[in-house]
């Protein structure tokens, strides 16, 4: 679900103008009588305060989510093995706090279980691989439940199937995600 969020601000930010110059109108004939200028100050102030409480977790887990990626790229560039294990721990630790705050959006749980099963695809250790596969796959999974209409968890969840040799599995969520976005036929379709 992609929200509007300067929408929302902008709104916000119309009714406190208003409820100022409810507040400062020094005329005899305002929109709200003069006993309702008090509740409207307050319902103003209410309408503020909610707005704040709302976004303020949803900006955090943006903010967290770009520190995530920040250090994505730092493991993509890390010059030992050590700092890019070190960088990418911080960014599987960044998204997933990202996703707690705000998770309804799918786009943090997308990014996290592509980006795991990235991982667990080109590690060397098959243990590890196999866990960054596999937790991949349970995030994909809460992702596809919390949205399914989305073609990217369903295409990369039977990619990570595939791959991890169960294309039974894989086949129907294929197909899911061709019904979604039939323009990526042969990427989807690959598999046969």
């Amino acid at each position: 679900m992609d929200y509007q969020l300067d929408v929302v601000a902008i709104s916000i930010s119309l009714i406190i103008y208003l409820v100022v110059l409810f507040d400062l109108s020094d005329h005899k004939e305002v929109i709200f009588p003069y006993k309702y200028r008090k509740f409207v100050s307050y319902m103003g102030w209410l309408v503020l305060l909610i707005g704040i409480a709302w976004v303020t977790p949803i900006d955090r887990a943006w903010h967290l989510s770009s520190q995530a990626f920040f250090q994505l790229r730092e493991y993509q560039n890390a010059p030992t093995i050590e700092v890019a294990n070190q960088a990418f721990a911080m960014f599987e630790t960044k998204l997933n706090h990202a996703l707690r705050l705000a998770p309804w959006e799918t786009y943090y749980s997308n990014q996290l279980g592509w980006n795991l099963g990235l991982r667990g695809w080109h590690e060397t250790d098959q243990t590890l691989a196999q866990k960054y596969q596999n937790t991949a796959l349970e995030i994909l999974k809460k992702s596809i439940k919390s949205n399914p209409n989305q073609e990217f968890a369903y295409h990369q969840s039977a990619w990570l199937l595939h791959n991890l040799g169960r294309s039974a599995e894989a086949e129907p969520l294929f197909r899911q995600a061709w019904r979604f976005y039939p323009a990526k036929p042969l990427s989807i379709l690959a598999w046969v």
